[in-house]
């Protein structure tokens, strides 16, 4: 699986998608067939249209990601924390292997000043002779609404969601209110739309063993809001035992609450950075650094 970089609130597509749900009373069955699929459509369609505007309210934000996929024995389990803050905006990504300890990675950007940080954990010593690097903040900002760290996984998620929704109307399986108040929707997504829309990114010696009947199995995907309309998390969960092989997968995204200044770093003295001067040596970097990570292995 790969990593990329960045953070931004994607509540508004999801609370967009999901705000028809949030009157339903417990056990309010949901339309079927086409209209199933009209329902979580208009939705989502609604939410991309509004997503823009959404966002530049939304300053003050910390969100996770818990992501775990097995092959066989082959595995890879990370988990990873967001946060930004503030106008200008500070960002912060931690990311920490649960296979290897010494895998960290944390980037970051501060409010201010022309360059980003990332500090390198053990794994990725051989980088740089400094425990920091540090590059040039990129041109015309920070890029598509989905491309950042901490988010980039919950716009796939959903993208998942719509291909599973798209391609059988009947995935649906149910969307009502909780005992607790929050509002849920269930969906079966396909391990197929789950790979094709890079959920899970998988190397070659693995994706070849994803038969067809295997892309056919069914992964669980929730949605959840609170009872004030605002995401909580959505998650994928599933085990699968087909053609010889076994596949597990969990994979959650949740805002955690308000970013505070206390999430982000000073940035660091001069002694302890490397600096990338331009896009060719971050290039060079990058490649380098996707060369070390420990994907599914």
């Amino acid at each position: 699986m790969r990593r990329t970089t960045a953070l931004v609130s994607v509540s508004a597509l999801l609370l967009a998608l999901l705000t028809a749900c949030g009157h339903a009373k417990a056990g309010t069955a949901l339309p079927k067939g086409d209209d199933a699929a009209a329902y979580v459509t208009a939705k989502f369609d609604g939410a991309m249209k509004a997503l823009t505007a959404k966002l530049g309210n939304e300053r003050n934000i910390s969100a996770s990601v818990d992501s775990y996929f097995r092959i066989d024995d082959k595995w890879d389990h990370t988990q990873l924390t967001a946060s930004r803050l503030g106008e200008p905006e500070a960002r912060i990504v931690q990311q920490h292997s649960l296979r290897d300890p010494d895998e960290t990675r944390d980037d970051f950007s501060p409010a201010s000043g022309s360059v980003d940080y990332i500090h390198l954990g053990k794994h990725y010593s051989s980088l740089a002779p400094t425990p920091w690097v540090s590059m040039p903040k990129k041109p015309g900002g920070n890029g598509p609404i989905c491309a950042w760290l901490g988010t980039i996984e919950v716009c796939n998620m959903v993208d998942a969601v719509l291909a599973s929704v798209e391609a059988n109307k009947a995935a649906v399986i149910s969307a009502g209110s909780l005992p607790s108040g929050e509002t849920e929707l269930v969906v079966n997504v396909t391990l197929d739309a789950i790979l094709k829309e890079h959920v899970e990114i998988l190397p070659d010696a693995l994706r070849s063993k994803i038969t067809e009947a295997i892309r056919h199995q069914i992964i669980i995907t929730k949605v959840t809001i609170e009872a004030d309309s605002t995401v909580k998390q959505i998650s994928m969960n599933g085990t699968l035992d087909k053609d010889s092989h076994h596949i597990e997968m969990s994979q959650e995204f949740h805002f955690t609450g308000e970013a505070k200044a206390q999430d982000f770093p000073s940035a660091p003295d001069a002694s302890q950075v490397t600096v990338l001067p331009d896009q060719a040596a971050v290039a060079d970097f990058n490649r380098r650094t996707d060369e070390l990570q420990n994907h599914v292995s």
